[in-house]
């Protein structure tokens, strides 16, 4: 099991220390996660020792029409460029490019746009901090590579969602995982975060309890 939705203390909404993200991805029993912070890759070098997981680079990109996971790249675009440029930008560095939570209704979802044909390369179809009609949505979309993701802020929320199938088992880097995906037969699952533990560590941050 792979979770492709992880953001470390880069994104400023998120307080997930990288020992923090190892040690539970572990307990989870997790293979490897993907570090997709908004708008910014700084916080993949902080996984550059990790032997035992397999930590794939990544970003989340704000677009004009909603949040794309870059999968597989080190370099991120400027904030708010078109779908197509961001794309674009992900596929000339050899990356893939995943519509993040598309039918979120309180994250910025592409979803509308993916039903009047734009196109990307997966879709996010299970997301741990979305609701179930809005992972149900996303999983019925067709025509797409279909990943999963905690979309992780705090540490008990990593492995809660995840990529599995399709051969991931035989992954033995980062490469061999994005390989696995964009063949079309992976799935994502797993269960929701509790929207109670969300509310007090979203309190917990805003009185300054989590020390970055």
């Amino acid at each position: 099991m792979f979770d492709l939705h992880v953001h470390t203390v880069f994104s400023k909404d998120s307080v997930n220390k990288p020992k923090d993200i190892i040690a539970f991805a572990k307990r989870k029993g997790l293979s490897g996660f993907a570090v997709t912070d908004h708008n910014t890759t700084d916080g993949i070098a902080s996984f550059k020792g990790e032997k035992e997981l397999i930590v794939v680079p990544g970003v989340e990109i704000s677009t004009a029409v909603g949040h794309l996971l870059g999968l597989g790249i080190y370099e991120c675009p400027a904030k708010g460029v078109s779908l197509e440029e961001a794309v674009e930008f992900i596929h000339q560095r050899g990356g893939l490019a995943v519509a993040a939570h598309p039918f979120s209704g309180f994250k910025m979802g592409m979803g509308k746009a993916l039903e009047r044909g734009a196109r990307v390369d997966g879709v996010e179809v299970f997301n741990a901090s979305n609701w179930f009609g809005s992972n149900r949505r996303a999983a019925s979309m067709t025509g797409f590579a279909r990943t999963g993701g905690s979309d992780a802020h705090f540490p008990w929320e990593v492995g809660n969602g995840y990529t599995y199938g399709g051969g991931l088992e035989s992954a033995d880097n980062w490469e061999d995982v994005l390989k696995a995906v964009r063949k079309g037969e992976t799935n994502g699952g797993g269960r929701l975060s509790p929207l109670s533990r969300r509310v007090i560590g979203r309190v917990g941050q805003r009185l300054g309890l989590y020390s970055n």
